[in-house]
């Protein structure tokens, strides 16, 4: 006699289900990582039809949170949270990746993600958006980084061959790419820079919007 009352409790249970609105899919999400020295970047990408505000990546180890930076989203886009990470590093080698949407609700995560950083590194967050149509490129040759797109403008820091990096589009000159590292709008001389060929960008033309 049990097996009529287990159908008819599953039959119940299966209508209850069908009969529930499915949770709607948050289209807001981790796109990706660099991290180098005392930086970790993290970029995430806000959809049409999200809620704009304030979101959050926090940086988790160990069930503490060790690190968090809010950046305010005023419509769909790509952004970047740029961590400088906390003294001292965590010891346990991998880390826990939140964003969090201006509801306070978890979005999307990364755990756990390695980053390459140095361990002696000190604290403070800068965050800035990353224009529509910005693309990464990957560095071609070692370049200098300019400050402005002139050739008196070089700022002593250069970027090495093989690097990956947000390109933002032209100058007006088409001779110079404005470039987006560490939370500063750069600029290198175009024939520097190239499509990055990854899994994720898949040789993706750079843009060629005027900007600056």
């Amino acid at each position: 006699m049990r097996r009529p009352i287990l159908l008819s409790t599953l039959l119940v249970l299966a209508l209850v289900a069908v009969m529930l609105p499915a949770k709607p899919a948050l289209a807001a999400s981790i796109l990706g990582f660099n991290s180098y020295g005392c930086t970790l970047e993290v970029y995430f990408s806000v959809a049409a039809g999200d809620p704009t505000g304030n979101y959050t990546v926090e940086i988790w180890d160990d069930y503490q949170l060790i690190k968090s930076a809010t950046i305010n989203v005023t419509g769909a886009g790509t952004y970047m949270a740029s961590l400088l990470i906390p003294n001292p590093w965590p010891a346990i080698p991998g880390i826990g990746v939140s964003l969090v949407d201006p509801s306070n609700s978890y979005v999307d995560g990364v755990d756990p993600y390695f980053p390459d950083i140095d361990p002696t590194c000190g604290a403070g967050p800068d965050m800035v958006p990353i224009p529509p149509g910005s693309v990464v490129g990957e560095v071609k040759v070692d370049t200098p980084l300019y400050f402005a797109p002139r050739a008196d403008a070089l700022t002593g820091a250069t970027l090495s061959a093989g690097k990956t990096i947000w390109v933002l589009g032209k100058d007006a000159s088409g001779q110079y790419y404005q470039v987006l590292l560490s939370g500063n709008y750069l600029w290198v001389p175009a024939n520097t820079l190239g499509p990055n060929d990854d899994e994720v960008w898949h040789g993706m033309p750079l843009p060629t919007t005027v900007v600056g």
